[in-house]
């Protein structure tokens, strides 16, 4: 029975730094919370339109592509490149080496 009394005994050593303290829990929740209330009262007092139809929503279209690709198409084509070649780095960057699969990243012997 003595035993048994030690097994259900709670083990203090599995209660480490595996688990974060309940303090650290709490203030990311209250984080989040305060994240997602501002969000809530941005979302509902900004003024939307109510009255949107396509004579309107068309004409804001051709100054807004005429400026892009007129006033501002070398600074929107680098942009481009700039961002793209960003894309392929991340990828590559990214991408698992096969020869790694052999060693452990610990590198330590096995």
């Amino acid at each position: 029975m003595a035993g048994q009394a030690g097994a259900s005994a709670p083990n203090a050593a599995s209660a480490g730094p595996s688990s974060p303290p309940r303090t650290e829990f709490y203030s990311k929740m209250l984080a989040v919370l305060l994240l997602a209330a501002v969000l809530c009262l941005l979302l509902l007092e900004a003024p939307w339109a109510s009255d949107v139809t396509d004579a309107s929503r068309n004409q804001t279209t051709p100054p807004v592509a005429e400026l892009l690709f007129s006033g501002y198409g070398a600074s929107f084509l680098i942009l481009s490149l700039v961002m793209g070649a960003a894309i392929i780095g991340g990828l590559y960057l990214a991408k698992e080496d096969p020869a790694d699969e052999d060693h452990p990243k610990g590198g330590g012997s096995p």
